[in-house]
């Protein structure tokens, strides 16, 4: 039966100074684990390199300053695994070029040079959920940006991503209290990119006041990722219309309208005093 190893407390591992606590397995016992845990709180720093025949869990946080290698005996198939708030980085001080490789596939490189990926497509670390193996497995979408912005009528949303793996959609929900919110728009993302791409989407129907904005993105196996909501404030254009003389006598009518976009057409419905539908007619704003 494989042997599971969890790390409890944080250090850096295998060299002092700043020794791990680990309590369900020897020191010696986790080079020869078949399952390394690292776990919630617990940050485990790799200061040189390591090659551990194990798949590994990352519920804290994994520093590779060093080249950590995931490698067993043929047929190699071992993952590394990141949970919900689970973190991989590459720490301040890293001074290797190769900083994961699993089963001889070289994953991460920071030069750029024949890994699946290169740490530059990460600046804010690896966030879970994400698994990685030799085929390079699935890796979040990056976001480096997400912004909700009043503009005229409407409210302007943009987001930008460093990197896009498998990523199928994304999709844009609206709320007024920062809980309950609502999809209103769907967006197709890029697919698979080591370069990310660039977002917008105009919401047209904005609601008056302080409303909030959340974007989740979905990849083609169905996981989706949810990010944190951003507020805006909407104070809008003053919208009306002006109907003269009030009330009518006779067959001539002067209606004003304000605060509709240009070319933007509107729509009057004229009811009498009985609630009974007696008129309809559109016309073209020609001003804002």
């Amino acid at each position: 039966m494989g042997q599971t190893c969890t790390f409890t407390g944080s250090g850096n591992w295998p060299k002092n100074p700043s020794p791990i606590a680990v309590t369900t397995c020897s020191e010696t016992q986790v080079n020869n684990a078949t399952t390394i845990i690292i776990n919630p709180g617990v940050t485990v720093n790799i200061n040189d390199n390591v090659t551990w025949k194990a798949n590994v869990i990352v519920r804290g946080t994994l520093i590779l300053e060093k080249t950590l290698a995931l490698l067993e005996d043929a047929p190699c198939d071992l993952t590394m695994t990141i949970e919900s708030g689970g973190r991989l980085d590459d720490g301040p001080t890293n001074s290797a070029n190769e900083i994961l490789k699993i089963c001889g596939q070289l994953i991460i490189t920071k030069d750029g040079k024949g890994g699946l990926y290169d740490w530059d497509q990460f600046p804010t670390g690896i966030t879970g959920p994400a698994s990685i193996d030799q085929g390079g497995g699935t890796l979040p979408v990056e976001l480096t940006s997400f912004k909700a912005q009043a503009v005229e009528n409407a409210v302007h949303v943009t987001w930008s991503t460093a990197s896009e793996l498998n990523n199928d959609y994304f999709t844009l929900e609206k709320s007024r209290n920062g809980k309950a919110f609502q999809k209103f728009a769907e967006v197709t993302g890029s697919g698979t990119t080591p370069d990310g791409a660039d977002y917008s989407y105009t919401d047209k129907n904005p609601s008056l006041g302080l409303s909030y904005y959340r974007l989740s993105q979905t990849d083609y196996d169905g996981t989706t990722e949810v990010f944190d909501a951003v507020s805006v404030v909407f104070t809008g254009k003053s919208i009306g219309m002006s109907v003269s003389p009030n009330p009518l006598r006779d067959q001539s009518l002067t209606i004003k309208s304000a605060g509709w976009n240009k070319s933007e057409v509107v729509v009057l419905n004229i009811y009498n005093l009985s609630g009974m539908h007696v008129a309809k007619w559109s016309f073209t704003a020609d001003r804002y």
